[in-house]
């Protein structure tokens, strides 16, 4: 299961743009950042990291906060 979650991750994170930012292009800040985009990706090592962290919730080892 971690490496199903891992695999998402690196493939759903692969590239962040306006389109999967929380601004989304409405908000000050965004005017300089969408034109400097600079290919950003997850490396395989954070989607490991992030999947390791989603099956301790899942397992209920790690409690969200809100």
């Amino acid at each position: 299961m971690k490496e199903k979650i891992s695999k998402l991750l690196w493939h759903q994170l692969g590239g962040v743009y306006c389109d999967s930012c929380e601004y989304g292009l409405s908000d000050e800040r965004c005017e300089g950042c969408h034109r400097k985009y600079m290919n950003w990706a997850i490396s395989k090592e954070a989607a490991d990291g992030l999947a390791d962290a989603i099956m301790e919730v899942v397992n209920g080892e790690k409690k969200m906060d809100s």
